[in-house]
């Protein structure tokens, strides 16, 4: 039996609802020793034309961790090849629904984090967000959901190597499955504040437009491709602002401002990761050392927010700054008497 029946094999037993604990067990452990070896690339690679998702899912995961822990150690001969096959399978992930927001499957996302992870390992950090921008200008926008999804994982693969990976909640062991690290911000000073990309800072103006472009196309509606769309979108802005290029709130609302609609429109929506997604972008924005707005301006964003209302950002006369970290605590904790 080949590595990558055996691969396949170790997958079912690991999924199989009928597999006793010792079972999964040992596939799960069988796959993480397997995971470690110079063979598994191959069969990674031939995982991802399998029939079964949750192969796909196992083989794409794969490679993320075999570059997130090896890509250090390998000659460039072998980086070059192995980013150009990781390219390659990205850009065969199907486009979806001619009139539809592709959903990407679990493991189409891992793969467009395996790439960005090579990306960041070999500095190609613009050149990879130069490509997703590229394709999301197919004339008929069936690539839009790839290129956001790529244009997600660069600053996350960004952030996961400037971050601590925090513990498993329930204390088990790590499966192949579930070895994503859990991001969460590291704390410097008083704030969580990441070092400038200035790579990246002049392809922020493009991002937008993109995200602009894709909500007003794609996101208009109630089904649920149009909450993924938009969902995707408010993820995207909060990732790159989160890398703190010195954009902020009135920045955003001053160039962008059906983008800044989007995120505020989305606090009403009855789907919650994308309600979910609106906030983390919304304090993304008020968390940019940027963000300093006068007192009518609070008042307005947290009665409105707090009351589900319409929005509108009026013009930002900037009278008494107040700390972004204050307005975002009136934000979660106000009520009409409060403002």
């Amino acid at each position: 039996m080949g590595d990558a029946e055996k691969l396949k094999q170790a997958v079912y037993a690991l999924y199989a609802p009928t597999s006793p604990a010792k079972t999964r067990g040992e596939a799960n452990a069988w796959l993480m020793s397997f995971t470690a070896t110079f063979p598994a690339w191959e069969a990674a690679r031939t995982a991802l034309s399998d029939p079964d998702e949750k192969v796909q899912f196992i083989g794409a995961n794969m490679f993320k961790m075999k570059v997130c822990s090896e890509w250090h150690s390998l000659p460039e001969g072998a980086k070059a090849q192995i980013y150009g096959v990781l390219k390659e399978v990205v850009g065969k992930i199907p486009v979806g629904a001619p009139d539809g927001f592709m959903r990407l499957t679990a493991a189409s996302k891992q793969l467009c984090l395996a790439l960005a992870a090579a990306a960041v390992r070999s500095g190609a950090l613009e050149s990879f967000a130069t490509d997703a921008l590229t394709l999301a200008k197919d004339p008929s926008g069936k690539g839009a959901a790839v290129a956001i999804e790529l244009l997600i994982a660069l600053p996350q693969e960004l952030l996961e190597r400037t971050t601590a990976q925090a513990p498993s909640g329930d204390g088990g062991p790590m499966t192949l499955a579930s070895s994503a690290p859990t991001l969460k911000r590291v704390q410097s000073g008083e704030g969580a504040m990441l070092e400038g990309r200035p790579e990246l800072r002049g392809l922020l103006p493009q991002v937008l437009q993109l995200l602009t472009a894709v909500v007003e196309h794609f996101g208009a509606g109630s089904g649920p491709e149009h909450a993924e769309c938009v969902t995707q979108c408010l993820k995207c802005l909060e990732k790159w602002n989160s890398l703190e290029m010195g954009y902020s709130l009135v920045m955003l609302a001053d160039s962008f401002p059906a983008l800044l609609q989007c995120v505020l429109g989305a606090f009403t929506s009855p789907v919650e990761p994308l309600v979910v997604a609106a906030a983390d972008a919304f304090v993304e924005l008020l968390s940019s050392n940027n963000t300093v707005l006068s007192v009518g301006v609070e008042r307005q964003v947290c009665l409105r927010i707090a009351l589900g209302l319409p929005w509108a950002f009026p013009d930002p006369a900037i009278a008494l700054p107040l700390p972004c970290r204050c307005l975002l605590l009136r934000t979660a904790d106000c009520t009409p008497h409060h403002c």
